[in-house]
């Protein structure tokens, strides 16, 4: 799953125009998400929505504007993430994007939650607090909860793509040890170029690129 999209809807388009697998991750609000959104439509990409959390040191570390808050009420996040996932349309998960205090809020996540079971919608935890309440939560409202097994950032900014290739054999090791991974990754200019040349059968060496949705459709199975 790639993450990132947001800012420019053209560089958003140059990724979705790839005859690749993968899931992109939108984050609503940012600049020009409503055009990365209906541009992922069009490409017919699986999406996930990335809806900002309020995190610890807000406003100081901001995710931007629409940033659900651990002071408003149940009834209003409840609406807030119904609206998003209107707009969105369908979607395989949400994310969190930030979060550090929102996730560690009982109030907070249930009135998320309650949203996601109406919808039968998974919730996908990118790097949890250690106070976070969201997968025991999860489990007991009927939530499909999971957790992204890895997160490739500091790799996709580098100058050129040695951290990624040695990253990516490293991962594909793992994805035949546990029988299935799910990585995430930021879209940069570097992901671009290196992403068509890994994701070839030969350089897979025999693992499958898979939709999120089905690694999504039973609790634990990630």
């Amino acid at each position: 799953m790639l993450y990132g999209f947001g800012e420019s809807a053209a560089a958003a388009d140059s990724f979705f125009a790839m005859r690749l697998p993968f899931a992109v991750a939108v984050v609503p609000g940012a600049r020009e998400s409503d055009k990365v959104l209906q541009l992922a439509r069009q490409r017919q990409r699986e999406m996930v929505l990335h809806l900002p959390l309020e995190p610890l040191n807000y406003p100081r570390v901001n995710p931007g504007p629409g940033t659900l808050r651990v002071t408003m009420s149940p009834r209003s996040i409840s609406s807030t993430v119904r609206r998003q996932l209107d707009k969105a349309g369908a979607v395989s998960a949400v994310a969190n994007h930030m979060g550090s205090l929102a996730t560690q809020d009982m109030t907070m996540m249930t009135a998320i939650y309650r949203e996601l079971r109406r919808r039968r919608i998974a919730f996908l935890h990118m790097t949890p607090a250690p106070g976070a309440v969201c997968k025991s939560l999860a489990a007991d409202m009927g939530v499909d909860y999971a957790e992204p097994d890895a997160l490739l950032d500091r790799e996709t900014r580098e100058d050129n793509t040695q951290a990624l290739d040695a990253r990516w054999n490293t991962l594909l090791r793992e994805a035949r040890d546990q029988g299935h991974l799910v990585v995430m990754a930021r879209a940069t200019p570097l992901l671009w170029r290196w992403l068509p040349q890994v994701l070839n059968s030969k350089r897979l060496q025999g693992v499958d690129i898979v939709p999120l949705a089905s690694l999504l459709e039973k609790p634990g199975a990630i």
